[in-house]
């Protein structure tokens, strides 16, 4: 958030956030990942390019929100491995 015109707030980030910081880096650790040990390896990389991301609750973060993306791949036909992790299977 930017202060505009006026004092209004002005919004710069599409998918802005007021809460846990971890959320806002799970589609970085979700993006092409199909096994635990790929997205234990992209969060602790980020965790440690980001100051304040935290590698376990991007990784609890991912396991809440993978069903979320799984399910949309499943209904759009993408029965892979990525598919299958995302749905916890």
């Amino acid at each position: 958030m930017l202060h505009g015109p006026g004092g209004r707030l002005v919004a710069i980030d599409p998918r802005p956030a007021w809460g846990d910081p971890d959320f806002d880096a799970v589609d970085w650790a979700l993006d092409g990942v199909s096994c635990a040990a790929e997205l234990a390896e992209r969060a602790g990389r980020l965790a440690e390019l980001v100051p304040g991301l935290r590698a376990d609750r991007l990784r609890d973060w991912a396991g809440a929100l993978g069903a979320l993306t799984g399910e949309a791949r499943l209904r759009a036909g993408h029965e892979d491995a990525r598919t299958r992790f995302l749905l916890g299977s």
